[in-house]
């Protein structure tokens, strides 16, 4: 017979874990040589208004709230500065290719010659209204440069190869290969030259603004899950309605200047309230319903590096979804996805994402009318607000117990006027989102003291469209306290006759990036090793191992009756 031990006293004896080697670094990967390298490609669009900018030649004065980004004459010559914001690349990274891609924002068939170059520092700032600010920057190499002679723009909004650069990879090189470059560092491009093509600008239309693409050797990037640092970067999601936009930021209360939200293209476009970020894969999940009201609702996969989607679970409510989160449940040992659903009979779900099935017992129904869902990592007590009157009230926060669906007032949140998302990020934050005040701009995201209902600016999305979901990496606090654990059922008793194999299951709390090796120790009390019981076939000190990918391993011992 097999048993199931929790390793702690069988037959007065007791075993131990020794030498887990690499649990500091299982989950961080500290080393960059345990994975294969592969291509991997990120995206970003120019974020801020200050993003883009045109100098005159004659006399260096800036204009960075043009509609438009005239390259490079529009009655006069000008200077073209274009920056990218938060690009997530290794310092030193091998880059395959870069290019910048625009959008057509008037025809022009005029004869053209552009030079493009990269400003010569470690971290970009954003353009002033100092004059002369782009051609005063120190640039790339000379030998680097890249010389660019477009093919006429005939047609309004076209976005494709003509309106493509070549390729900049050696720009991109130089830039990242300096030794101050950091993963998150900004990056400039200064174009020079003669002729015209009129492009959009990040004032004019910026989802259409200038595009950065860059690919490169490494391994997948997971900077949301760097488990190794205690301070772990609080990485907010952001996604709103009927678009396929998806706003990634890293939060800094009271920050001066608040931290921009990038924009992620995603091939879906989704009209459920709800999101929810899943910390153990770095992805981030939506829904999408008949409409934000009414369901039923599909779960979507995002791949939040890339953009792509994918549906994971047809119907997996009949209603519409109003909140989603993720937390890790110790006793169940994985992360349980939780739904809010039905602005005026809440109910709560909870499904295991194994199979995406509902967990026994539930939806629980809730004795008020909730939005939004947010769940503290570290308490696994929920937090909800109701949203559904907020003209003239402030809207009440409401604690939600988990097992039993029943919610108990917490505070007003002080000075919001369309608050649907809610979210824990890594930092023991919790955030909301607000787009309705018309004293602010770009559609912050604050934290929330749930004392006092204040709030604190923390973020700027610069959203297009109504933020219907705010997911954060809050999960990544439980994921950071990966260890093993010794699950058991102590069942057998001295006296039992034969030999009985007892099966001690050693569990991580997820999958390995790596292999991680371990030895462990029986410690005696009154039983004796040979006569009481004897070693398994893997002995004592010899060293075990949990392979890549997996989260288990067996160890047996055999109990003499």
């Amino acid at each position: 017979m097999k048993y199931d031990i929790r390793l702690i006293s069988i037959l007065f004896m007791t075993i131990t874990l020794s030498n887990a080697w690499g649990m500091g670094g299982m989950f961080g990967g500290d080393d960059d040589n345990d994975c294969t390298q592969t291509i991997q490609t990120i995206q970003t669009r120019v974020s801020s208004s200050n993003d883009d900018a045109e100098e005159r030649v004659s006399n260096g004065h800036m204009y960075r709230d043009s509609s438009d980004l005239e390259l490079t004459e529009d009655g006069h010559t000008q200077v073209v500065g274009i920056r990218f914001q938060n690009l997530n690349i290794p310092q030193g990274a091998t880059i395959t290719k870069a290019y910048i891609q625009f959008e057509v924002d008037e025809t022009s068939s005029k004869s053209t010659h552009l030079t493009i170059k990269g400003e010569d520092t470690d971290n970009s700032s954003s353009f002033s209204s100092s004059d002369y600010d782009i051609s005063s920057r120190d640039t790339t190499s000379i030998s680097n440069n890249i010389n660019w002679h477009p093919q006429k723009w005939k047609h309004k909004n076209e976005h494709g190869a003509k309106q493509r650069t070549p390729n900049l990879k050696n720009i991109v090189q130089e830039i990242i290969n300096r030794d101050g470059w950091n993963n998150g560092n900004a990056m400039s491009f200064i174009i020079t030259g003669s002729g015209k093509r009129v492009a959009e600008s990040y004032d004019g239309e910026s989802d259409a603004s200038p595009l950065l693409h860059i690919e490169y050797m490494g391994c997948p990037q997971d900077e949301d899950n760097d488990t190794n640092n205690e301070n772990s970067t609080a990485v907010c999601y952001a996604l709103t309605d009927d678009s396929n936009k998806l706003y990634k930021v890293s939060m800094l209360p009271n920050g001066n200047p608040l931290p921009i939200a990038t924009t992620i293209n995603i091939s879906t476009t989704f009209n459920g309230e709800g999101s929810a970020y899943r910390a153990s894969n770095n992805t981030f999940y939506a829904f999408k319903g008949t409409s934000d009201d009414h369901g039923p609702s599909d779960l979507y996969s995002v791949n939040v590096n890339s953009g792509a989607t994918t549906k994971v679970k047809d119907d997996i409510i009949s209603e519409a979804v109003d909140g989603a989160e993720f937390y890790f449940d110790p006793t169940l040992n994985k992360e349980i996805l939780y739904i809010i659903s039905g602005e005026h009979h809440s109910k709560l779900y909870a499904f295991d994402p194994d199979n995406w099935t509902p967990l026994s017992g539930y939806p629980k129904n809730t004795n008020t009318d909730l939005s939004s869902l947010a769940i503290d990592p570290t308490t696994g007590l929920g937090y909800a607000i109701d949203d559904y009157n907020y003209d003239g009230v402030k809207p009440p926060v409401y604690s939600i117990n988990l097992k039993t669906g029943a919610t108990n007032y917490i505070t007003r949140l002080q000075n919001l006027a369309d608050a649907e998302g809610l979210a824990f990020a890594s930092d023991g934050n919790l955030y909301i989102e607000d787009e309705g005040r018309d004293d602010l701009n770009g559609k912050r995201l604050y934290e929330v003291n749930l004392q006092t209902g204040a709030l604190t600016p923390s973020a700027v999305t610069n959203a297009n469209g109504d933020i219907e979901g705010l997911s954060c990496n809050g999960t990544q606090i439980a994921i950071e306290k990966a260890s093993i654990t010794i699950q058991s059922n102590p069942s057998i008793i001295e006296g039992d006759s034969g030999t009985k194999e007892m099966i001690f299951n050693i569990v991580l709390n997820k999958p390995t990036p790596q292999d991680i090796n371990f030895t462990y120790n029986l410690t005696n009390q009154t039983a004796t090793l040979g006569e009481d019981y004897q070693e398994g076939a893997v002995p004592q000190g010899q060293i075990i191992t949990i392979p890549k990918d997996s989260n288990s391993k067996t160890i047996s011992v055999l109990i003499n009756g």
